[in-house]
């Protein structure tokens, strides 16, 4: 469905499980959180943010930098991705 960024997750998260909006049961929806590589840490605070939404642990997938990981050239900005299928 798209990327969910930091700042935005609970306003996403309404959205997308709220009965007044889509009322999509968290239960069934599939997440990707980046794992952790080459220094950059584990995405916690989204995997956690989910589980505490009701998507269960089985259905958050944990990626590195290859699927995971967003960066501008060798020197530029650079951050993890949390998508939501």
């Amino acid at each position: 469905m798209g990327i969910i960024s930091r700042g935005r997750d609970c306003v996403c998260v309404e959205l997308l499980t709220s009965k007044e909006w889509f009322g999509i049961d968290p239960a069934k929806l599939y997440i990707t959180i980046f794992k952790g590589e080459k220094g950059v840490t584990r995405d916690d605070e989204a995997y956690n943010l989910w589980l505490g939404q009701g998507v269960p642990a089985e259905r958050i997938f944990e990626f590195g930098m290859k699927d995971n990981f967003w960066q501008m050239g060798d020197t530029g900005r650079a951050g993890v991705l949390r998508n939501l299928l």
